[in-house]
């Protein structure tokens, strides 16, 4: 693991986070954007939005958005949303099913996404579970 870049603090527990970090969303499949919350936090809780920053996400939906009035975006603990990109393009509507786990990674800003991005870095689901161990 990197050298941790983030504390986050839940009730009386403080976990310390590394660069890559496990998240959950239970938005509905049909919302643009994808809300997660990091060990089941409701806020930033010190999470920081940092270029070259890993997000492990489960989904429990899979995400059926049409992209008719938006592209599918991720907001991690609150933290400013970010479209969602496999190669560079917005992902198309099923590519994130529920019960699968998904690697991004925070781009920060670019020529392409002067404002950053998730990039979806891993080919396709890694792994299909139930819950959180």
């Amino acid at each position: 693991m990197a050298s941790v870049i983030n504390k986050i603090s839940s009730n009386s527990v403080e976990y310390a986070i590394a660069s890559t970090a496990f998240a959950t969303s239970t938005t509905a499949g049909s919302t643009p954007r994808k809300d997660a919350y990091i060990f089941g936090t409701s806020d930033r809780s010190g999470f920081t939005l940092t270029q070259g920053v890993t997000v492990y996400v489960k989904f429990t939906y899979t995400d059926t958005n049409d992209r008719s009035t938006k592209s599918t975006t991720l907001r991690i603990n609150e933290c400013a949303e970010k479209p969602i990109r496999r190669n560079g393009v917005a992902v198309k509507p099923g590519e994130l099913q529920a019960n699968c786990v998904y690697a991004f990674l925070y781009t920060g800003a670019n020529a392409d996404d002067t404002n950053g991005a998730w990039e979806l870095v891993n080919g396709g689901p890694a792994v299909v579970i139930s819950t959180w161990d």
